[in-house]
């Protein structure tokens, strides 16, 4: 990985050295094929437009100009140096394209802002000059306006925004709605100065989305208040030293990738989908009161090569080919909520300790198990210890408990693993896990105690009785009422009642209540869908940011979305606590039984619970 990075960084520095020839020669401002320095009153006609430079002030103004023609195919190119920031005013719409395969170069510092926009679309004309859409030597500073970055063309342009002729380049941005189509990467920065603050980014057919330096410097990657949507024709969408992402959205396709640290924080919301790790971090990964979504299909979700610390009401969903979170340092999940899901290995794995204080739901894939540490033999250790603490508070909800093996030999070195064998396993975790649990749910000790009280449905149907629902006429006592006061012969689909209840597939809300007029929500309905079709095995995980762990109603709403039975409203959201309507349920149960539901109209009333023990009879 730090050979693809700092390749990368070399080929953007290629890239510039054609220009240094113009570092000594006289000052230049090419503004759509006119040297705009020269021209007496400092204008140049642009289309219906125009472009004036204000040399009090530095300043270039483009008002709705159309740029199609200029020197080295740029619409503008400054040669030479200005000391002094080139300030580039943009108002009304402003366009660059025709033969230009560059928008906007320089060699001094660049800071582009107005009221207006700008949309370039570009094309490689050949020779020796770059395909980039916007280039300064010393930095850029984009702020308030709009811009569209383009490469229209075969192939791809390389560096939408860059700045990585020169270690002490920069690239800014507040306040901006930026799009970037089709280059090799989107934003460039070799001193890994990179500050995204108030922006809207979209980023597709690129093959890196936001490059900062992969070495140790000063420069400071910070993305904050921002929404980051980046499709790549690649594996890696964010790189460089020392990621923060603050307040932010992001989704993207690939990778996030540090030399040194991730921090997501302050209500940060991350999808990331990769083939490469999603998340991957040469030293600390930290997650603080944020959400990360990230699935990895030939690896691993999640990985820091030193610590992970996931604490503060984060959620955490995760599913890896291999581990769903490892970490090579130790690994602390507090006060948060995670699921985790491995296909082919251990779900959460660290090689050092794993200190649990919160909510988790894991599962490893075939003969792993969910939650495991492997630990070397140091010197002056005796016994193995259990490296897997859990809070008293907690507890794993099938009674799971924490077992560590015997020392064993790997390859000349001594190792012990410590993981969670069944409550009633006799001895201690074997050598190679066997006995270790492949499902383990951590939940809080009062959670146990409520589901001690009630049968294995009734977490579930209580959670009907939050809603609101019509008010029902009392049972008449008099008339045979099976096991509910509230249902009797004359009460609709009555047979349909008893045999949901006789199966397990439904149970009343308490007191002997089982509400045949009461509503249900979209949990509910998957939940019992998922009773009907006998708790089949999924792996426990939907890509539903509301639908947690820790919900009773997680494992199947993740079935039911693997079996294509249960969509979301979008493709993070499902309304678990919603009411579902009758067409909804109906379109559920054409899914279940493999038929093509009718079209949906959403003009229908909630479905009640004596309709939908009907529905599932019939």
């Amino acid at each position: 990985m730090k050979a693809v990075s700092m390749a990368l960084a070399f080929s953007m520095t290629l890239g510039v050295c054609s220009f240094t020839a113009f570092a000594d020669e006289p000052e230049e401002l090419w503004v759509n094929g006119v040297n705009i320095l020269v021209d007496d009153d400092k204008t140049v006609e642009c289309g219906e437009g125009t472009a004036v430079y204000d040399e009090d002030t530095n300043t270039l103004t483009l008002d709705n100009a159309t740029i199609e023609s200029g020197e080295q195919h740029t619409g503008i190119c400054h040669h030479g140096t200005i000391e002094d920031v080139l300030k580039i005013k943009l108002i009304g719409t402003n366009t660059m394209g025709g033969e230009l395969q560059r928008a906007i170069f320089s060699f001094s510092p660049i800071e582009i802002s107005g009221r207006g926009t700008l949309e370039a679309e570009l094309k490689n004309k050949g020779g020796n000059f770059q395909t980039n859409g916007i280039a300064a030597y010393q930095g850029i500073e984009v702020k308030d306006i709009g811009i569209s970055l383009k490469f229209n063309d075969t192939g791809k342009g390389l560096n939408g925004f860059d700045s990585s002729g020169n270690w002490n380049g920069y690239i800014r941005m507040n306040n901006c709605e930026v799009s970037v189509d089709g280059f090799e990467v989107g934003i460039s920065a070799m001193s890994n100065e990179i500050n995204i603050n108030s922006c809207e980014i979209n980023m597709k057919k690129v093959e890196l989305g936001i490059s900062g330096s992969g070495t140790d410097t000063d420069g400071n990657y910070l993305i904050k208040d921002s929404t980051i949507d980046i499709s790549l024709d690649s594996n890696v969408a964010l790189t460089g030293h020392d990621i923060v992402i603050d307040s932010s959205e992001l989704g993207v396709n690939g990778q996030i990738y540090s030399e040194n640290t991730i921090d997501i924080i302050k209500g940060s919301d991350i999808t990331a989908d990769s083939t490469w790790p999603a998340l991957y971090a040469e030293e600390d990964i930290s997650v603080n009161k944020s959400k990360v979504f990230a699935t990895c299909d030939t690896g691993t979700a999640i990985y820091t090569e030193n610590d992970m610390k996931i604490e503060n009401g984060s959620e955490i969903k995760a599913k890896g080919y291999y581990r769903a979170l490892q970490s090579v340092g130790s690994m602390t999940l507090s006060d948060s909520k995670i699921n985790a899901v491995s296909t082919n290995d251990i779900a959460i794995w660290s090689l050092n300790k794993i200190e649990l204080d919160n909510e988790v739901y894991a599962k490893g894939g075939a003969g792993y198990p969910a939650i495991a540490v492997r630990y070397q033999k140091a010197d002056g250790d005796n016994e193995p210890e259990a490296k897997i603490t859990l809070n008293k508070d907690y507890t794993e909800e099938s009674g799971g408990k924490i077992s560590a093996s015997d020392w064993y030999e790997d390859n000349g070195k001594t190792y012990s693993w410590t993981s969670f064998i069944a409550k009633n396993g006799d001895g201690k975790l074997a050598t190679d896990f066997s006995n270790g649990l492949n499902e383990a749910n951590i939940i809080k000790v009062k959670e146990v105690e409520k589901k001690s009280s009630g049968s294995s449905h009734s977490l579930e149907e209580k959670k009907g009785g939050n809603k609101e629902r019509p008010a029902e006429e009392p049972a008449d006592t008099n008339q045979e009422s099976g096991p509910f006061s509230d249902v009797n012969k004359d009460t609709p689909n009555y047979d349909a009642i008893i045999k949901v209840y006789e199966n397990g597939w439904m149970e009343g809300i308490g007191n002997g209540i089982f509400a045949p007029n009461g509503t249900l929500t979209r949990g509910m309905a998957a939940q019992i869908l998922w009773n009907v079709a006998g708790k089949p095995e999924s792996d426990g995980i939907s890509p539903f940011l509301d639908v947690t762990a820790d919900k009773y109603y997680a494992r199947a709403v993740a079935w039911a979305y693997e079996q294509g039975i249960i969509l979301g409203y979008d493709e993070t959201t499902f309304g678990p606590e919603d009411y579902v309507t009758i067409e909804q349920f109906e379109i559920m149960m054409a899914k279940y039984k493999d038929m093509t539901p009718a079209p949906y109209t959403g003009a229908s009333p909630n479905a009640t619970r004596g309709y939908v023990a009907g529905a599932i009879v019939l």
